[in-house]
């Protein structure tokens, strides 16, 4: 069966996706499958793979502001220190935040970690399948959204997955309680079709034949419709009409990308003609409602660099960029920061837009990079988790993810504590760190 990234390929193109990650998604393909053929019965799985990787070098720009962690309620992570003497009481940063970072763990499930409290919880059978793709797992009102060829969802606070409509792969939605649901064919001359989704139910609202074969794909879904990257721009479609109102983008341009949709606002890119295959480095902030149709509100251009992500803040007033080298830098009202620099960094804003959240990928590591911006200050405070396995993430509430069970002592201790199997998808532990 062929990767997400193979079928997205084989419909757009190459659209830049760092090299790194097709052998991540390999790597976790392999070990999902593993995972899934071991029987019910199988009574300790260790939880955690301590595979030192190496260590992730850190640059970090020098104009930026930089706060060091509370010294009176946190204590600096290292290799050198044993988990189990490390405090899991106190917040992690200076500032109370009431936020927790939901990531995908690699496997059937996810690792829910509660900064405020230093507690992270892992349940299983969150509806992924062995050879899902990784980095594929999204926010829908009270509910996450995960998987491709069965996509499920889940709530947040915990329960059943439920499935949703068979489809390829899912695209987010903008609209409240949305998700479109894409099949791509295995004829290559027959256009794909989407569903929406009313994601909380499952009813189907809309199921139509895309107007492109070949070419081009889903990016994300924008107001009344979604956009589609194609070889020069970014095509708009209209679900009242079924046409395309719009297209952004110029004659010269290459290969376009889409990155997020809050909004009538997305962010986009497109690849020089001259090269299809080659760098995304300027990137988009447009209002696609503008009066006279569609304006950018902000462009922002990384000569040289490669961008692999440009998320929107909640409130739209700024965007968070991440390139191939692993920097992340925050763009808007006229300003641009450097906040970090990482290793495959995964991005998320908190719930209010007043916190960007960067960590790093750490599949198969020990330990997970952590740092937090302040919208309020413009400061970026550091942690090391003294864990590895977390993939892509997003946030919610202490409110919305509700009780979890009492912490063991370690991460170790995870899967012989409170009965927890990894084969088991009702199966939650709770750890502090």
């Amino acid at each position: 069966m062929p990767t997400l990234t193979e079928l997205l390929r084989d419909a757009a193109g190459d659209v830049g996706v760092p090299a790194p990650f097709d052998e991540l998604e390999r790597v976790a393909r392999g070990r999902r499958t593993r995972r899934h053929r071991r029987t019910a019965g199988m009574t300790v799985v260790v939880c955690l793979l301590v595979v030192v990787a190496g260590v992730t070098v850190r640059s970090r720009s020098t104009s930026k502001q930089r706060v060091a962690t509370a010294p009176s309620t946190s204590v600096a992570v290292s290799s050198s220190v044993p988990v189990s003497s490390i405090p899991a009481s106190g917040p992690l940063f200076s500032t109370l935040t009431g936020d927790v970072l939901i990531f995908d763990s690699g496997y059937d499930g996810v690792t829910l970690v509660d900064i405020d409290h230093r507690v992270a919880t892992r349940r299983m059978g969150i509806g992924q399948r062995a050879g899902d793709q990784p980095f594929r797992i999204a926010r829908v009102g009270s509910d996450l959204v995960v998987g491709w060829g069965n996509v499920s969802a889940v709530p947040i606070a915990g329960g059943p997955s439920r499935a949703l409509p068979p489809a390829t792969v899912f695209v987010p939605a903008v609209e409240p309680d949305r998700v479109w649901l894409v099949d791509y064919p295995n004829d290559a001359g027959t256009p794909p079709r989407a569903k929406l989704v009313e994601e909380s139910t499952g009813t189907m609202l809309a199921d139509v034949a895309s107007p492109f074969v070949g070419g081009a794909s889903f990016g994300t879904g924008i107001e009344g419709g979604f956009a589609m990257a194609t070889a020069h721009g970014i095509d708009l479609w209209h679900l009242d009409t079924h046409k395309v109102y719009a297209h952004l983008g110029g004659p010269t341009g290459g290969q376009g990308q889409t990155f997020d949709a809050v909004g009538s606002l997305l962010t986009w890119c497109e690849t020089p003609a001259t090269d299809p295959n080659g760098p995304c480095n300027s990137v988009h902030l447009t209002d696609l409602a503008a009066r006279g149709g569609p304006k950018d509100v902000l462009k922002a251009s990384y000569p040289g660099k490669t961008i692999t992500a440009a998320v929107i803040s909640p409130d739209g007033t700024r965007i968070a960029v991440s390139t191939q080298d692993g920097a992340v830098t925050i763009e808007g009202n006229g300003t641009r920061q450097s906040v970090v620099t990482v290793q495959y960094p995964s991005t998320a804003w908190s719930s209010d837009g007043s916190r960007l959240y960067v960590t790093s990928n750490s599949f198969e590591t020990s330990h997970t990079s952590l740092d937090v911006w302040s919208a309020a200050t413009g400061a970026v405070e550091h942690a090391d988790l003294p864990f590895g396995g977390l993939l892509q993430f997003v946030t919610a509430t202490e409110a919305e993810v509700g009780p979890r069970p009492e912490r063991t002592k370690t991460p170790a201790d995870c899967p012989a504590a409170n009965g927890f199997n990894e084969a088991d998808p009702h199966s939650v532990c709770s750890f502090g760190f």
